[in-house]
């Protein structure tokens, strides 16, 4: 997800209207992306669920990162 842009970061949600600082609090990086998110910081946790209907054949997923205190970093579905 990471290295196809799909990542709900701050970066992404200034420019959607869903936030007004793109900063990345965790480690203090002018911007967070994704790729600074995933390779540039220590390490996160990764909690993901998904669901699917298979006489329907539709199917979703979603989850959060969390650093290592527990903080939201970004969710994604």
């Amino acid at each position: 997800m990471a290295f196809k842009d799909r990542l709900l970061t701050n970066k992404k949600g200034v420019r959607r209207g869903l936030g007004d600082n793109s900063a990345y609090g965790i480690c203090g990086h002018n911007i967070e992306d994704a790729i600074h998110t995933i390779r540039d910081c220590n390490w996160i946790y990764m909690y993901t669920d998904g669901a699917v209907k298979a006489d329907l054949g539709i199917a979703t997923a979603g989850g959060v990162m969390l650093d290592r205190n527990g903080k939201w970093i970004l969710g994604f579905n």
